[in-house]
C-alpha cells in the first residue's frame, strides 16, 4: 500500500489551534497565514469555544463550510482500507483523543488532530506517517500499533 502526500508541517501557533493547524495543510494553505486563513473563513459558520478549540459537534459544519468531506469514525474501526479511501486525494485530519508523548493531555470534551499524510507498506497493517501540530512534527506507526495505543479517531477531515 502506497499513498502519499507533500505536506510542510505546521505547528500550531496557540494551544487550542491544532484543528485549524491541521485544516490549513489539508487545504494545502501557505505554512505561516494557513492558520488565521481557515480560522477567517470559518469564522461566521462554526462555533468555537471561548478558549478557541472546535467542539466536536462543529466538526460537520467545519467540514461544510470548506467543502471538506467529514467521515465520522464513531462507530468505525479505522481500518487500512477506511484510512486508504480518506487519504487517496489528500492528507487527512484526524480528530480524536490520542495518548503519546508530544499530545497535550486531553480533557474528556476536547479532541486533539494529527494530519495523517502517508501510508506505506503491508495492505494490512500500513505505516502511517503523520505530523504532530503540537509539535510540528513528523511521526509514524504501525495502523495497528495506533489503533492499540494511540488513541481513536472520532472524524477524518479530507478533500
Amino acid at each position: 500500500m502506497n499513498v502519499s502526500h507533500s505536506v510542510h508541517p505546521i505547528r500550531q501557533p496557540n494551544l487550542n489551534d491544532c484543528w485549524a493547524t491541521c485544516t490549513a495543510m489539508v487545504l494545502r494553505l501557505d505554512p505561516v497565514q494557513g492558520v488565521d486563513e481557515v480560522k477567517r473563513r470559518v469564522q461566521s459558520q462554526v462555533r468555537l469555544r471561548g478558549n478557541g478549540s472546535l467542539p466536536p459537534d462543529q466538526v460537520h459544519a467545519l467540514g461544510r463550510t470548506l467543502h471538506l468531506v467529514v467521515d465520522d469514525m464513531r462507530s468505525e474501526s479505522l481500518t487500512p482500507a477506511r484510512l486508504a479511501r480518506a487519504v487517496r486525494r489528500s492528507a487527512a485530519a484526524a480528530f480524536g483523543t490520542y495518548y503519546f508523548p508530544g499530545a497535550p493531555v486531553a480533557e474528556s470534551t476536547q479532541m486533539h488532530v494529527l494530519l495523517l499524510y502517508r501510508l506505506t507498506g503491508r495492505d494490512d497493517n500500513p505505516m502511517v506517517s503523520m505530523v504532530d501540530p503540537y509539535t510540528g512534527r513528523r511521526i509514524s506507526y504501525l495502523l495497528a500499533e495506533f489503533n492499540e495505543g494511540v488513541g481513536s479517531v472520532d472524524f477524518l477531515v479530507h478533500q
